[in-house]
């Protein structure tokens, strides 16, 4: 019985598998368009950012650490104080060339709730800044923070009033040197 299983078993695969259907070559599928133009899109981000990143890292992250470096070496600017116009040569202010600030200190200010306005002239009488400043502390010393592109090398007057009442507190008279 087992044997002619065995036969029989062979006699219906041999007729099963001796005229197989033909294999027809498969084509890949068709796919639209915008499906591969789809697919491409993470790579042209990657691109992309890689170009940003490089922008970054080569062009505006050296110009910020200039920048930096240079406000660093802004943040003490000399101070030169300066005492109430008095007979004599006006007291010089000198400034190094590279220097973007400098500060005066004119002392011997009363103090003034409303702040006070700084007036910079130059000898001839001509105003080259204004200034608002708040009010002085304790030791009656007003600082001014002045940006040398403001003024140049030459002969000055800082004229200090009162922001209440624009009463006259002092006159300072100074020489601007910039080496």
């Amino acid at each position: 019985m087992g044997a002619i299983l065995v036969d029989n078993s062979r006699e219906l695969l041999r007729d099963e598998f001796l005229d197989p259907v033909p294999a027809s070559p498969a084509a890949p599928p068709r796919r639209p368009g915008w499906v591969l133009r789809w697919s491409q899109m993470p790579l042209a981000a990657a691109i992309a950012l890689l170009a940003v990143v490089c922008y970054q890292n080569l062009k505006v992250l050296p110009e910020y650490r200039r920048e930096m470096a240079a406000s660093v070496a802004v943040a003490a600017p000399p101070h030169f104080p300066l005492r109430p116009a008095v007979r004599g040569a006006a007291p010089t202010v000198s400034v190094a060339g590279g220097a973007r600030f400098f500060e005066i200190g004119a002392q011997e200010v009363e103090p003034s709730a409303g702040g006070y306005d700084c007036i910079i002239q130059e000898a001839g009488g001509n105003v080259r800044a204004r200034l608002r400043a708040p009010s002085v502390q304790a030791d009656g010393e007003l600082n001014i923070l002045i940006d040398t592109r403001e003024i140049g090398p030459g002969q000055y007057v800082l004229e200090v009033r009162r922001s209440s009442d624009g009463a006259e507190v002092g006159r300072y008279p100074f020489s601007l040197k910039i080496d």
